[in-house]
Formats: C-alpha cells, structure tokens, sequence
C-alpha cells in the first residue's frame, strides 16, 4: 500500500511537472498574413474591386506572402518608391513577407516594392517581368486588368521557385528508400545473429608484427587560385537591389513610367 501511494505520488509529481513546462514554454507568434485593395485614386469599378479582392486573398493562400494593390493620387511629396514602401510597411510591419502593387497617378508610374521573403524570391528581372505583364492594360487605362495580370505574374514567380519533383522521381526515390531500409535491416538481423555464439582468436596465427621507417621529404608547393562568383536573389536571376524605408525595413523592388 505504501509502495502505491509512492508511485502515485510520484506520477501526479511528474504530471505537474510536465504542465509547468508546456504553460511556460515561449510559445511562436505568427504574424498573420494578409491581402489589401485600397484604391485612394478611384481607378477600379466597385465590382472590379470585389474580384481583385478575391484574387488577392487566393494569392495569399498561394504564396503565404502579404499582398497589396494600392493606388493613389497624392503621395505627400514622396516617390513612388517611398510611398510603396511606407505603404507596405504601414500595413503589414516591417520585414515581413510579401508585396505591393501600386499605380501612382500623380508621378504617373507602376511601382513594385517587396519585403522579406519575396526580396529573394523576385529579382530586378522578375520585377520587370511583373510591370511588362500588365504595362499595356495600364497604358490604356485598363487598371483593373493591369493589377489582374502583374498580381498572376508574380504568383507564378513564386510557384515556380519551390523545387517540384515529377512522378516517376518520387517513385525512385520510394524505392531507394525502401531498399536501403530493408538492406540495412538485414545486416542489423545477420550481425545480432552472431551474439551469443562461442568464437575464439588465434593471436599466434593472426598476430604479425612489421617495423619500417619511413621519411617524407618536402618537393615543393604549388597554389592555384579561382574566382568565386556568387548569384544571389530572384528566380529569375540577375538577384535583387535593396534599399531601407524611412520606417527602418529592407525592401526590394523596382518600378516604371507610364
């Protein structure tokens, strides 16, 4: 009886023990991530909002990056740059993942600024590649349809820089796999089978002895040097430039007159 009492007074110990860690355990924060269309200089129909709404919240989804497209008619004596990036990090803090469209009809110019993690995944080349996506819609006034077709050019830019593997890969590597666990079982089975077993060494048959001096004599020294050339950033190559926003953050991007 004694001995119960002690063993539940240790399990209900352990118990609490446990419930002490997990309650003062610094649990992760996950910024949440989120879409915005904000349209201050009244380029888009009311319905063409609704639905680039939609497709911003799929592009979320999609890219797990925050996401704006954003027009404007006044930017406070800021350029397009600076009004992009401000915007960017007003919204959704700074350095955070994610992207923001914005057609400035005052500089009259498309601005793309990028943050966290679509700073590398969005190079220059990939920022014009977004702009020449929608360019001639919003040349001709077609706003709507601009934001529609850079906000599916970038998705894509995204999409296409996680690393996919085809079926018949995963096949493969199913079966490379599946092979290595069953060759390494059977050598664990083969090597336990020999515990146990009487076996002896014969030290006067396997015992040898053989002493050499041996001298390394130094020749000469030879060096060769080779240049290290390092591509960083964007999927579409060529990498990315950086500045800092007035609110401290990194931002990428890069934009156009229209």
């Amino acid at each position: 009886m004694k001995n119960r009492k002690k063993s539940l007074t240790g399990k209900l110990g352990a118990i609490l023990i446990l419930t002490l860690i997990i309650l003062f355990l610094p649990l992760p924060i996950y910024a949440e991530i989120r879409g915005i269309v904000q349209d201050d200089a009244e380029l888009l129909l009311q319905e063409d909002a609704s639905r680039l709404e939609d497709e911003v919240e799929g592009a979320v989804e999609a890219t797990g990056w925050n996401i704006a497209l954003v027009t404007t008619n006044e930017t406070n004596g800021r350029s397009s740059e600076e009004y992009a990036d401000d915007f960017y990090d007003g919204q959704f803090g700074i350095n955070t993942d994610g992207i923001a469209l914005l057609i400035d009809m005052q500089n009259r110019r498309v601005h793309i600024s990028t943050s966290g993690d679509a700073i590398k995944i969005v190079s220059d080349r990939d920022v014009e590649a977004i702009i020449d996506a929608g360019y001639d819609e919003l040349r001709d006034g077609e706003y709507a349809r601009c934001f529609h077709k850079m906000l599916k050019k970038a998705v894509g830019i995204k999409e296409d820089s996680i690393p996919h593997i085809s079926a018949t890969e995963a096949v493969v590597a199913i079966a490379a796999a599946g092979l290595t666990f069953l060759f390494t079982l059977l050598g664990v089975r083969k090597k336990y089978k020999a515990i146990g077993q009487a076996y002896r060494y014969n030290y006067s048959q396997n015992s040898k002895a053989s002493i050499s001096t041996k001298v390394d004599q130094f020749l000469h020294e030879s060096v060769h040097k080779v240049r290290i050339v390092r591509n960083e950033g964007g999927g579409g190559g060529g990498g990315s430039s950086t500045h800092i926003s007035s609110s401290g953050g990194t931002h990428g991007g890069g934009g156009r007159s229209f």
